[in-house]
Order: structure tokens, then sequence, then C-alpha cells
């Protein structure tokens, strides 16, 4: 109700508090809505802590230091070949010097 609208109230008790329980039934509403949809946005702000967490996570895995981690499978000496001629070359140019 706008301000002064306390003259286009009616004078009949009765019906004054019809009003009373109406409006207390809105303010319930309202209040029930709102309890809602704060617990909708605790809600949201965990599933969005969570998803934020997981793309630390992820940046981490795929860009941190454990993405450049070398785990050998007992193979890499097969990409090493130049690396072991040369020393293999070396140790015999050693022995004839």
């Amino acid at each position: 109700m706008a301000k002064n609208s306390y003259q286009s109230l009616p004078d009949d008790i009765n019906a004054l508090k019809q009003l009373i329980v109406e409006r207390d039934k809105a303010i319930q509403i309202v209040n029930e809505t709102l309890e809602a949809n704060a617990k909708s946005l605790v809600s949201r702000d965990k599933k969005i802590a969570i998803l934020e967490e997981y793309v630390r996570h992820l940046k981490f895995k795929r860009f941190g230091k454990s993405s450049e981690r070398f785990e050998g499978d007992g193979q890499e000496s097969l990409f090493n070949e130049a690396e072991q001629l040369d020393d293999v070359r070396r140790k015999t140019t050693r022995m004839l010097i």
C-alpha cells in the first residue's frame, strides 16, 4: 500500500483482519521464494567452486611441470643412437691417440 493509503482501508475490523492475513500469506510466499533462491545460489556456488578447482587441476596437468616429465618404458635408448655412435667414435679416437 502506498503512503497515506490508510485512508483507503476499510473501517470494518473483520475486513482489516482479512487484509492482515492476506499480507502475511504474501510475506510468507516471498520469504519462501527468497529461501529457495538462497539455497539455489549456495548450490551454484559449490558447483562453481568444484568446476574452478577442476579447471585448475586440468591446467596444471596440461601445462604444469608434470606435463614435461618423461616416463621411459625402456625404449628411449632407440632414439639415442646418434649419441651412442658419437660416444663410441670418441672412445675409439682416444684409443688411437
